[in-house]
């Protein structure tokens, strides 16, 4: 009777490579990912109309000018993306960066989505 190799897998190198990848990624096991499809041409060239962005949620209080946000807008009820230009007292305000003025209103946390991480062409 033949023996076969009775091999112990070790997952540690494996979890460790994973945790690698996470790493250099950006990722955090902590943190719940969000993906959205974008439609519509404010954020162009930085975000095309059909490209996909993935965001976490955030507070007003951890966003920095230059930050992309998703938010519900107050007016229309719509999800819109656009870049943080200016913070002040708690309340954001922003603006598609193909646009020629800033959105109406400010952004409070109440309205806020989520902050983007990564933009992607295609869904993963």
């Amino acid at each position: 009777m033949k023996t076969f190799c009775k091999c112990r897998i070790s997952y540690l190198p494996v979890l460790c490579v994973i945790a690698y990848f996470l790493t250099v990624a950006g990722l955090s096991a902590q943190d719940q990912y969000f993906r959205s499809k974008l439609t519509g041409y404010s954020m162009y060239p930085t975000i095309k109309s059909g490209e996909y962005v993935l965001y976490v949620k955030t507070t007003v209080q951890d966003l920095n000018n230059g930050d992309i946000i998703v938010y519900k807008d107050r007016f229309t009820g719509e999800r819109v993306c656009h870049r943080v230009v200016n913070i002040i007292d708690g309340r954001v305000k922003a603006k598609g960066d193909n646009n020629r003025f800033r959105d109406r209103g400010f952004i409070t946390d109440e309205e806020l989505i989520g902050l983007v991480t990564h933009i992607k062409n295609k869904p993963t």
